[in-house]
C-alpha cells in the first residue's frame, strides 16, 4: 500500500492565539515491496524504501545538503529507534519513519507502516530551484571508492555531508554503499565506505585530475571526523 496527500495543516502551538497554517505532504508505505507475482519476493517494505521516496522529493526540489538526524525526534507517533528529523540550514523540513506500534495498535493494524511528512513551504524555501533540462556530458564517468576508519558513534550524514562541503564541481554524486565492523577494524571503530562519481562537462578527466579531486574530499573528512583510509 503506498499513498500520499497534499493539503493544508493547521497546528496549534503555545503562546499563540490563532492555529498555523502550513501546507505538507504526507506519504505512507507498507505491506509488499512488490506486486505478486511469479517472480518477486514476499519482502515487505522497510526504512530505506520510504528514504527513496523522500530522497527522490528531495532531488525534484534540488535540495542539497539534508541531514536525516535521529537525535532530535520529538513526535510520539513515530518509532523512537526507527525515524529521524530531516533538517537542512537550520531548516526542520519534516520527520520520516516507522510508526509507533503504540499507534498501530490502536488502528489494529498488524504491519509496520512507514510514514513521511514534510513541510512544503520550507523545501521551497531551500530549494535551489528547478533548473529545467542539464545537458549531457560528452566525456566519461569516473569512479573512485575510499573505505573509511571512523568512531563508531559517527553518524553516516556527518559522513556524506563533510565529503559534500569539499567537493568541486566535477563531482557529480557521493554515495555511502558500505559499513564494515569486523575482523581488521580496531575495536570503538567502523569501517564506511563512500564511493565519488566525478564528471566534466569540458573534458575528459586525467589519473592526475581525479587523484587530486579525490584527495581534497578525504583530506577534508581527515580533518573533520578524524577518519583514516584503510
Amino acid at each position: 500500500l503506498r499513498l500520499f496527500e497534499l493539503r493544508p495543516v493547521f497546528a496549534v502551538s503555545s503562546g499563540e492565539e490563532l492555529p498555523r497554517e502550513s501546507l505538507r505532504l504526507c506519504a505512507i508505505l507498507c505491506g509488499r515491496r512488490e506486486p505478486e507475482g511469479w517472480a518477486q519476493d514476499n519482502s515487505p517494505v522497510d526504512f530505506y524504501d520510504l528514504k527513496g521516496v523522500a530522497e527522490g522529493i528531495l532531488n525534484c526540489f534540488e535540495i542539497e545538503g539534508v541531514s536525516w538526524d535521529g537525535d532530535k525526534m520529538e513526535e510520539p507517533y513515530l518509532h523512537p529507534g526507527k525515524s529521524c528529523a530531516l533538517t537542512c540550514r537550520g531548516k526542520h523540513l519534516g520527520v520520516m519513519g516507522e510508526v509507533h506500534p503504540r499507534i498501530l495498535d490502536n488502528f489494529e493494524i498488524d504491519t509496520p507502516v512507514y510514514l513521511l511528512d514534510l513541510d512544503v513551504a520550507l523545501l521551497q524555501a531551500v530549494s535551489s530551484g528547478f533548473s529545467g533540462f542539464q545537458p549531457l556530458s560528452r566525456f566519461p564517468e569516473v569512479y573512485r571508492d575510499s573505505a573509511l576508519l571512523v568512531d563508531e558513534d559517527t553518524p553516516a550524514n556527518e559522513v556524506l555531508e563533510a565529503a559534500n562541503k569539499a567537493k568541486s564541481a566535477e563531482v557529480v554524486e557521493i554515495v555511502l554503499f558500505d559499513v564494515y565492523r569486523g575482523k581488521g577494524v580496531p575495536e570503538g571503530k567502523k569501517s564506511m565506505a563512500i564511493r565519488v562519481r566525478y564528471r566534466s562537462m569540458e573534458k575528459t578527466l586525467t589519473d592526475e585530475e581525479i587523484a587530486a579531486l579525490h584527495g581534497k574530499i578525504v583530506k577534508a573528512l581527515e580533518k573533520r571526523l578524524g577518519a583514516e583510509i584503510r
